[in-house]
């Protein structure tokens, strides 16, 4: 009879037909990003995206989904760096092809400020310490998760994730807190989520960027270089947890209507 006090392991094994196809990768429509995420990325996978301010961060996450809704799949667009409205007007005017989503319904567009207000109150008050804050980031678990799937959303971007988790004073906590929100974003209904993160030279943020590189299924790495001609956006390919990169690093450049182009795109257009 074994001993009241050991442990016991029960393994589960599912066994997948040899016949089963992989899932369609997700494009971002960026040739030199798309190869070199060997056709782009995949259901369930939560990917890091970082890099210092001003480094494209938002606009790949504005192409991912774009490249989303030209293909027919809802979206989820989650962000505190503009207020709805604004979002709206800067839709308006630079991404035409997202603000007809929008009207379609075919992306939501939700404003996160309200749960990052509590959070900021919550770490003023400390009267219940780390259960404030978590009762909060749980709360924004849930709604995102809710909201992915009214919409049926199959890309999610939150952009920026950082403020959600700076209110955290222990690194266990952080990276529960991280476990947590990774762990729901890739179950939900076979969605892809990009989460920006700003690199700040700041102890707190770093931490933040190590939990969220650590624990995601992918983390790419963004670089702008301002020289001659039009600003270039460099992207590295930091990890990638079960499933191969093709390569190192990407470069896209920003033209003058504010996107980001790949010139294997270009070149592909006139070998066609």
């Amino acid at each position: 009879m074994p001993d009241e006090m050991s442990l016991h392991a029960t393994t589960r094994r599912r066994v997948i037909p040899a016949t089963a196809a992989p899932p369609p990768a997700r494009r971002f429509a960026l040739g030199a990003l798309d190869d070199l995420l060997c056709g782009g990325c995949l259901p369930g996978e939560v990917w890091c995206v970082e890099g210092a301010p001003g480094t494209g961060k938002t606009l790949l996450g504005l192409h991912f989904l774009a490249a989303g809704c030209a293909a027919g799949e809802a979206g989820l667009y989650i962000t505190a760096a503009e207020t709805p409205a604004r979002t709206a007007q800067f839709f308006a005017r630079h991404w035409p092809d997202l603000e007809a989503a929008v009207k379609q319904q075919q992306l939501a567009v939700l404003d996160p400020s309200p749960f990052f207000t509590e959070l900021r109150l919550a770490r003023e008050r400390r009267s219940r310490g780390r259960v404030d804050a978590w009762d909060e980031v749980w709360r924004f678990v849930q709604d995102v998760t809710r909201q992915s799937r009214n919409q049926g959303a199959r890309r999610i971007v939150i952009d920026p994730l950082t403020p959600l988790l700076l209110a955290h004073e222990s690194a266990i906590d952080l990276w529960d807190t991280v476990q947590t929100l990774v762990g729901a974003l890739g179950e939900n209904v076979g969605a892809t989520t990009l989460l920006a993160h700003a690199a700040l030279p700041h102890p707190t943020i770093e931490a933040v960027g190590a939990a969220l590189r650590a624990l995601a299924t992918g983390a790419l790495r963004l670089e702008a270089h301002r020289d001659i001609g039009p600003p270039q956006v460099v992207v590295r390919a930091v990890k990638r947890r079960h499933a191969p990169l093709a390569a190192a690093s990407a470069t896209l450049r920003i033209e003058n209507d504010g996107h980001l182009h790949s010139d294997l795109d270009a070149e592909r257009s006139k070998a066609a």
